[in-house]
């Protein structure tokens, strides 16, 4: 029997990696007991100065419940295993990703554990079932993938080694929870787990495309990063990682069963010791003036994201069905483990199933590869009629009537609740027009539906709302245009004010600019632990518009708006808790679930009660109407002068802007 969560009180970490001492840094920091391990002292030392760093950076933004030095000393670094696994509750092996080295530290640990501590494996794609085998008790193994690095990755894996016990389960799921981070079960022991099976996908389909001369690799990576919305091509993510690294998965998994033959291009760039950004050079050139690829915005258009993506989108197909993850956790996992806009599911549902699976056919007949045929899922949904979003249901059940679909938001009923979720996550949701008489629908709706108690903004992705799209400044709209266009998002922002019903704010990621308008003019602010919220308009040249100046002033009063206002800066949660910009901050994973908590118990108060005490609560506060009439005017009229052009243009050119007070 192993230690349950509530037992857990020492944590010891094997391997002073980037891996191991950001795992120990985490650990600490949720309130662990930490021994690190290593087999020589200077890598202790590393791994404690890089500790020491970054925990007090963290504490400088208020990113941590207590001080640095409290966090600190709770970490020790020994040689010693005996000395770090003997009394330890959880022991997290992360060395190098080698099935003999991890095998042969597991061997050694199991003469010094405790028999009741659960033993854990910090793998991306090594069968934890290998790893067990040499440990007496191996239901007490279990898989921990965390994501690099760890301290700022929200994800990690767990995986059921084919003896993981469930009990050893049920703690190392709680234990992640409790180190702030989402967690997504892989209930099966299959080479590569969720994410790098699905990354071995795209990196397959792409080198595929250039290989037969389909496309270039500027052209794939321009369709993935600027068509698709992904932060990275897949050429670029493979440089950013390591060749060497990918191609050394790659080779893992294939051995292993896992239907791929490493990528020739990435053998070739490896014999060629071309690894990515470590070594200066892979598909890309890298250098001090260049530290990033340079993927050519006008390539984009060239080659069909669908087509790209396809392979991808059937290999999670196949996960759901035999099993290993649920369609939400999968879709979890690509956004904070990839940073897809989106679930990848979710996305394949906005294509068109029949677009997926006619895709995937197209392909396999050019290249004759058997892994691209459509899995059985792909091709029953597709032989039932259940498309995606065009049919109503695909992956996922779509209930919106037709004439109810969005373009910018989605609006979803969860009994009592309603949920409207900004979604243009491509764009860290940014607002446009659009997106502005969407939500004014969206906010009929509750009011006008009696069944709806209360309601829900949130963001999807990988943020709340990062503000206003400033692409739509860029058209140069006239100053009248401006007001009118401000006039319409402050009218939004009073109405969700002044709705009948309370509602609640949901905000990770960045809430800044006219996101975080919208979420002052809500009633409550639930917000991660990772996320900041600010007003960083005088960065651009301009001010708040939609009634940030005046909520802000009524919220900390006249100085403390000043600052936030006057200097642009971005506020971590923990920090705008304490000034009193957001009501709570809860940890990343149970954000979602924190929210719908309080929602659902505003949900069963007197409806009439509570409309009746907003508006009296409402109706104390000054009177804001003056104000935002004269910051509209003010934003609009900052629209004709240089420096709004100035911070606009360094805003896409990604430099400081030069502001002349023209």
């Amino acid at each position: 029997m192993v230690v349950s969560f509530e037992q857990i009180r020492k944590v010891a970490v094997l391997g002073a990696g980037t891996m191991g001492h950001g795992i120990a840094e985490i650990s600490a920091i949720a309130g662990y007991d930490v021994t690190v391990r290593d087999i020589e002292q200077r890598f202790l030392d590393n791994a404690s100065e890089k500790v020491a760093w970054s925990v007090r950076k963290l504490a400088e933004k208020g990113r941590i419940g207590s001080s640095a030095e409290q966090v600190l000393s709770r970490i020790r670094y020994t040689l010693s295993l005996e000395e770090a696994v003997s009394s330890a509750d959880i022991i997290i092996e992360a060395t190098p990703e080698d099935i003999d080295l991890k095998r042969s530290v597991f061997s050694e640990v199991d003469k010094f554990a405790k028999p009741e501590a659960i033993l854990a494996t910090n793998t991306s794609s090594l069968p934890i079932t290998e790893v067990a085998s040499v440990v007496a008790d191996r239901g007490r193994v279990v898989g921990l993938h965390f994501f690099n690095p760890p301290v700022i990755m929200n994800l990690i894996e767990i995986i059921k080694g084919a003896e993981t016990s469930s009990e050893a389960m049920k703690a190392a799921i709680e234990f992640s929870k409790k180190l702030g981070k989402q967690v997504v079960v892989v209930q099966k022991d299959i080479p590569g787990f969720v994410v790098n099976r699905i990354m071995a996908r795209l990196m397959a389909t792409a080198s595929l495309f250039v290989e037969l001369q389909l496309a270039t690799v500027t052209q794939v990576d321009a369709a993935l990063k600027y068509d698709a919305g992904l932060p990275m091509g897949a050429f670029e993510l493979a440089d950013y990682v390591g060749l060497d690294v990918l191609l050394h998965v790659e080779k893992a998994m294939s051995q292993r069963g896992f239907a791929l033959q490493p990528s020739p291009l990435f053998e070739e760039k490896v014999r060629a010791k071309e690894f990515g950004v470590k070594s200066g050079r892979g598909f890309y050139v890298y250098s001090a003036a260049e530290p990033k690829a340079r993927v050519p915005v006008e390539e984009a258009g060239k080659v069909s994201p669908v087509d790209l993506l396809a392979p991808a989108a059937n290999e999670a197909a196949w996960l759901v069905s035999e099993g290993i993850a649920t369609r939400e956790d999968i879709d979890v996992a690509v956004v904070l483990g990839l940073g897809f806009p989106k679930g990848l599911l979710k996305m394949a549902d906005e294509w068109g199933l029949d677009a997926v699976a006619s895709s995937l056919r197209s392909l396999q007949s050019i290249t004759g590869k058997d892994w691209l045929a459509p899995c059985e899922l792909i091709s029953s949904l597709e032989a039932r009629g259940d498309l995606g979003v065009k049919s109503g249901k695909g992956f996922y059940e779509y209930v919106q009537k037709a004439e109810e679909r969005w373009e910018t938001i989605l609006f979803e009923k969860r009994g009592p609740i309603a949920y409207i979720t900004l979604n243009r996550p491509d764009k860290l949701n940014a607002i446009n027009p659009v997106m502005l008489k969407e939500l004014s629908l969206a906010l009929t709706l509750v009011e006008g539906d009696v069944d709806t108690r209360s309601a829900v903004i949130q963001g999807a992705g990988r943020s709340f709302c990062a503000g206003f799209d400033v692409a739509t400044f860029m058209a140069r709209p006239t100053p009248s245009q401006v007001l009118s266009m401000v006039k319409d998002f402050q009218a939004l922002n009073d109405r969700i004010e002044a709705l009948p019903k309370p509602i609640i704010a949901s905000l990770h990621g960045h809430a800044l600019g006219g996101g975080f308008e919208i979420a002052l003019a809500c009633d409550f602010r639930f917000a991660s632990q990772s996320a900041d919220v600010g007003q960083t308009e005088i960065n651009l040249g301009f001010i708040p518009g939609a009634g940030g100046t005046q909520r802000i002033t009524r919220l900390v009063g006249p100085a403390l708006a000043k600052k936030i206002i006057f200097t642009g800066d971005r506020i971590p949660s923990s920090e705008a808790l304490k000034l009193g910009l957001v009501d709570q901050v809860v940890d990343d994973a149970k954000l979602a679930e924190e929210v719908h908590k309080f929602a659902s118990i505003l949900a069963e108060k007197p409806p009439l009660a509570l409309a009746a005490a907003k508006r009296a609560i409402n109706s104390a506060a000054h009177s804001i109407k003056t104000g935002t009439e004269l910051e509209a005017v003010s934003f609009a009229m900052l629209f004709s002068t240089e420096d709004v052009i100035e911070g606009l243009t360094a805003f896409f050119e990604k430099r400081k802007p030069q502001f002349k007070g023209k």
